[in-house]
């Protein structure tokens, strides 16, 4: 410890020795580099955490867009699974006659009805046979011309776009096979279902539909099924779209998904300049904050340059003339401290010269005797102020408090002096009845300096009244209480004692509604106390009297007959318990004297 002190001394004397002013530009200087590292670092840290958190996004948002495609082309293959196996559309294309045809056409309309019921945004209905001839339909007028576009593959396939009375449409194929007895025969058929784009419209992200990213829908042939947002320049040309892959283009983010039941791809680019632009914004304010803060910054060095480095300078220059020119004075330029220091200066030349002028030889001797003996003196004063000079300042304070109709300062310093009393003077016990009213000061101390936000509530047994019981125990569990345990909630705290005689037990409670402590703090304490009942070592207390100090009074005290116990709980609060002989008979060189006061 003693190595450490020496080297500490030695660095603190290495920087006494440099000069005032290089002190002051090493500081500047190291203050802007730090200043301007940090905003590079900022600036860096900002645009990478904006970049990555706009791909994350991005990625997201995109993930969404395709769940939901697919969601919804999941939904149409589950619709068109049921119409293989509807039994009324069989029928109607296995029928042999006219007539059989025509009773089973209501059911055929029936499942129409149905599945535009299920899916709104299902437009046409139109049913073929196996020579794709058209044998029934419902909902909007088709073109004689999209018949011939009828997919006659065995499985459900989905079309491009079509445009029909100026809206856009696509195509869900479905074939018909002939089912007996749980067996499919032959095929006789297909169904197609005409679906309007608001089916995938809807299912597209806002920001891509306010037109600052591009997102497309195509078929397997390069043609586009949905198109929003502005197109980029940097695409190829169509035939190249369904084999465009994400690193096309550096200059945005190109998200590419397949849709293998629709055989369709959905393309998503999002130029990096929007990326960009938010991290130019946002490094731009940066740049305006750090340079606000920097000319902040600047003027409170030249402030402090031009009110404490400048006067020094002046004043070392005056005193380097001043061995030369004994008559001249230092000019004041200004009422702060230092104007006030050059002042004084000025103030005690002007009386040296005086002495100087009556008797130079004679009265220097006699200034500096008087000089030394007057710093001798107030060095003896100061070291012997003594508990009867600040309880007598106590009480003077009180009494001018009280003379100028301050009742507030008058009561705390009546407090303070008697709380101050009570701690310096006497044995290191005394009688309960006497402790009571030191915890009546010490709770009127408390309640001015926390506003009476804290209350301490006590309550002793009249019997107690003339028990004896050592100095500084209550007062330091009353002060961990506050410290540690209601300062760090909310509420208004409350520390309750309770002082009460049992036989021959005295009894004493502490007990405050604060934070409390976790098991482990807890088992932590008792396994101190143990640690000092087994060794009679005391551990390192960082700050104040600490629960181990409190113990081992007490066990200097009262021996074997003492029982102390601690209980916490968190939210809950701590409680203290101590037991003691009531009558216990404590002699005066049972008292070490410096254990606490």
């Amino acid at each position: 410890m003693e190595w450490v002190k020496r080297k500490i001394r030695r660095v603190l004397d290495l920087f006494g020795r440099v000069k005032l002013v290089t002190v002051y530009a090493w500081i500047c200087m190291i203050s802007f580099a730090i200043f301007v590292g940090a905003w590079y670092f900022s600036n860096q840290i900002a645009g990478k955490s904006i970049r990555n958190e706009y791909e994350d996004y991005n990625e997201a948002l995109f993930d969404q867009t395709v769940s939901d495609i697919n969601r919804g082309i999941f939904d149409l293959v589950q619709l068109s699974y049921t119409i293989m196996s509807s039994e009324s559309l069989n029928e109607f294309l296995t029928a042999k006659n006219f007539g059989e045809r025509n009773s089973a056409l209501s059911g055929v309309q029936y499942e129409f009805n149905r599945l535009k019921t299920i899916r709104n945004d299902i437009k046409a209905i139109v049913l073929y046979d196996n020579e794709g001839k058209m044998m029934a339909n419902t909902g909007i007028t088709i073109p004689s011309e999209l018949y011939s576009t009828v997919n006659n593959g065995s499985s459900i396939s989905f079309s491009g776009i079509y445009h029909i009375e100026n809206n856009d449409y696509f195509q869900v194929i479905v074939p018909l096979y002939l089912v007996e007895k749980s067996v499919v025969k032959e095929k006789n058929g297909c169904c197609s279902l005409l679906v309007s784009l608001d089916f995938l419209e809807q299912r597209l992200p806002d920001v891509v539909r306010s037109g600052e990213q591009w997102c497309a829908i195509i078929d397997g042939d390069s043609q586009i099924i949905l198109e929003k947002g502005d197109r980029p320049s940097y695409l190829p040309t169509k035939s190249q779209w369904f084999s465009m892959d994400e690193e096309a283009d550096e200059a945005s983010f190109i998200y590419i998904e397949k849709f293998d039941k629709a055989k369709w791809k959905i393309l998503f680019s999002i130029p990096q300049n929007t990326v960009f632009r938010d991290i130019n914004t946002i490094q731009r304010i940066n740049l305006m904050t750090y340079l606000v803060t920097g000319m902040l910054i600047f003027v409170l060095f030249l402030g402090i340059y031009a009110s404490f480095l400048r006067p020094v300078k002046r004043q070392i220059a005056f005193m380097n003339y001043y061995a030369i020119n004994r008559k001249s004075r230092m000019k004041v330029l200004s009422d702060n401290e230092m104007g006030i220091l050059a002042k004084n200066l000025n103030e005690m030349l002007d009386e040296l010269d005086h002495l100087n002028d009556e008797n130079i030889q004679a009265s220097k001797k006699i200034l500096e005797v008087e000089y030394q003996k007057k710093q001798s003196e107030l060095l003896a004063y100061r070291n012997q102020i003594n508990p009867h000079f600040l309880y007598n300042t106590f009480e003077c304070i009180r009494g001018m408090a009280l003379y100028y109709e301050v009742p507030d300062i008058a009561a705390i310093s009546e407090s303070l002096a008697s709380f101050f009393t009570y701690n310096v003077r006497g044995k290191g016990y005394a009688q309960i009845r006497v402790i009571c009213q030191h915890i009546e000061d010490y709770a009127s101390i408390i309640g001015y300096r926390f506003m009476n936000q804290y209350q301490i509530v006590y309550h002793a047994d009249e019997d107690a009244m003339e028990c004896i019981f050592p100095k500084m125990v209550i007062q330091p569990l009353l002060e961990n209480a506050i410290f540690h345990g209601l300062e760090t909630i909310e509420s208004d705290g409350i520390v309750q004692v309770e002082i009460k005689k049992k036989g021959q037990k005295l009894i004493i409670l502490v007990a405050d509604n604060g934070h409390g402590m976790d098991q482990a703090t807890l088992d932590a304490m008792n396994t101190r106390l143990k640690e000092y009942d087994r060794t009679n070592l005391l551990p390192i207390e960082k700050h104040g009297i600490g629960m181990v100090n409190i113990y081992r009074r007490l066990r200097l005290f009262y021996g074997e007959d003492l029982a102390f116990s601690v209980e916490s709980e968190i939210g809950v609060g701590t409680r203290i318990k101590i037991c003691v002989p009531s009558e216990a008979n404590i002699r005066e060189d049972e008292y070490v004297s410096g254990i606490f006061n």
